[in-house]
């Protein structure tokens, strides 16, 4: 048994943030494709470091400059562009190559590669001496044994690491608008080896349009780039985790027992049965003025103990990866803070709110890569439904509105970030709903549970993303909070109640078989309920 420990919440008298701030372009080329050397993570997986190679293989014909060299002849296109899309978030590793460099005076061609955030390097400049370019081939990489010359012309089939050599005219190297900078040092640092591709776009998101920007910088020639270019990015995709690991208050793929106690003097005690790490009492929150929202906000992989203050529209969260406290102003009192989720896909879940006003709901949420952003989604009197039902590890905006006030029959209304709007119906307006990934295909499924009139049985109906039903599970009995989890590691989510009569967690398992858990008492509140709505 682990030493249980105590932490005081301590208050925080921060303003609200009011104001409201401004609201996957995949550009699809015919000569703009993408080589991955893997398959593409799903969402539950540990991702790694991907190595994707994105080629543009259009030719890119160079201009020679007039006589007076000013401004130098450009390329065509200027610039010629890749898109990248989809393979992480974070560059550890970058390489460009140039396939089928033509020039009869190599020094002339100046290269430079701006990033989708503005970064821009020179790849090359007055390299290749006299002797004239016919359909070379080469690399641009930091680990190249050694740099690109400024005499011996151009290598063919290997690698080399960038060079912005000083000219014959001594003059900078100007690429004309649209090209960020316009006027760049000659030489650059590039000749020293001080700067390098890693050093200026490592650590950037990868994702956008990378531009390529040639020009020829002296008269009486010109040249091309038969074969096009390409980049290969190495980039890390945040860690993402099951949609069915809820309240995993200790890294180990399950969901924990945990309950909530009134200390007695207001304040509030979380209890957690860790699956692994056994149990630990934590003091954080205060009954009265405090929402429960354990969520994962520091992509560790464990669930954080935190709350929301509706007083102050201020979120305590206890971050399990240093086990430090981080307070965050956000949002306002009436505001409902039960769709934290991850809204911009980078692993961490996102301090969000929903506020009612003139008859329609607003979405504002705070990510942790994205910023503040805010969404208009749903009427007031709709329930709201949050989660990942696209499978992009992006949440979505989600209501169940109840469209036959006679018979209370109701329709989700979903914005997805992928697929865009669609509608569906499932269960009637009284239900609860218990949303998770039933089938573990990483998309959250429609999930209901229903109480008829004429008993108390709790009875449930899921729609599998996959287009399977589970109907008629009958599991649970009016009183009962819906506590939905994984609680046997299987990436599915486990049809669970907690009984306050009890103080006991059922769980009818997806793969087969029941778990009941004796943890808790009547009065407690179970956080994983705050997955319910």
């Amino acid at each position: 048994m682990t030493t249980a420990f105590y932490l005081s919440v301590r208050r925080h008298t921060g303003r609200l943030l009011q104001g409201a701030l401004a609201l996957l372009l995949l550009v699809a080329l015919t000569c703009n494709f993408a080589h991955t050397t893997r398959a593409k993570n799903r969402r539950g997986a540990r991702a790694e470091s991907t190595s994707t190679v994105f080629i543009n293989n259009a030719s890119i014909s160079v201009a020679d400059a007039p006589a007076s060299n000013n401004p130098p002849g450009i390329g065509s296109p200027y610039p010629s562009t890749i898109t990248v899309a989809s393979i992480g978030t974070s560059i550890t590793n970058l390489k460009v190559k140039l396939m089928g460099v033509n020039h009869p005076f190599p020094p002339d061609m100046d290269i430079l590669l701006v990033g989708p955030g503005g970064q821009s390097f020179i790849l090359q400049s007055d390299a290749g001496g006299n002797t004239a370019a016919v359909n070379r081939t080469y690399t641009f990489d930091d680990a190249a044994p050694a740099q690109l010359s400024s005499s011996g012309g151009l290598p063919n089939n290997t690698s080399v690491r960038p060079a912005n050599h000083q000219g014959n005219d001594n003059a900078n190297d100007v690429f004309p608008a649209p090209a960020p900078g316009g006027v760049y040092a000659n030489p650059g640092p590039q000749s020293s080896g001080s700067a390098t591709l890693n050093g200026t776009f490592g650590g950037t998101d990868p994702n956008g349009e990378w531009s390529l920007y040639v020009t020829d910088d002296d008269f009486l020639d010109s040249g091309n780039i038969s074969g096009g270019w390409s980049i290969d990015i190495t980039a890390t995709q945040p860690v993402t985790y099951p949609l069915s690991r809820v309240s995993d208050y200790d890294g180990d793929n399950k969901t924990d027992a945990a309950v909530v106690r009134n200390a007695g003097n207001g304040s509030a005690n979380w209890y957690i049965n860790g699956t692994t790490s056994g149990f630990s009492a934590v003091g954080w929150g205060v009954i009265a003025t405090d929402s429960f929202v354990p969520q994962d906000y520091d992509g560790d992989g464990r669930t954080d103990v935190a709350v929301w203050r509706r007083t102050e529209g201020t979120w305590y969260i206890l971050q399990s990866q240093s086990g430090t406290l981080r307070v965050v102003n956000f949002g306002a009192n009436g505001d409902n803070p039960m769709i934290v989720d991850d809204y911009d896909g980078d692993g961490k879940a996102d301090p969000a709110v929903v506020r009612d006003s003139g008859g329609l709901k607003t979405w504002y949420y705070l990510g942790s890569t994205s910023g503040f952003s805010f969404r208009q989604w749903g009427l007031s009197t709709d329930t709201l439904a949050p989660g990942d039902y696209d499978g992009d590890g992006k949440a979505d905006f989600a209501v169940r509105r109840s469209d036959v006030p006679t018979t209370g029959a109701a329709t989700f209304y979903i914005s997805g970030s992928t697929p865009g709007f669609r509608s569906a119906a499932w269960g009637n307006s009284a239900d609860m709903l218990a949303p998770g990934d039933y089938d573990g295909d990483g998309k959250t499924d429609l999930a209901v549970a229903h109480v008829y009139p004429s008993g108390t049985d709790l009875f449930w109906y899921v729609q599998l993303s996959g287009g399977g039903i589970i109907e008629n599970a009958r599991w649970g009995i009016t009183g009962d909070l819906i506590a939905q989890g994984d609680y046997d590691g299987d990436n599915k989510t486990d049809i669970t109640v907690w009984r306050p009569s009890t103080g006991f967690f059922y769980s009818r398992l997806t793969a087969g078989g029941n778990i009941f858990t004796p943890w808790g008492q009547n009065g407690d509140y179970p956080p994983a309920n705050s997955f319910a709505h």
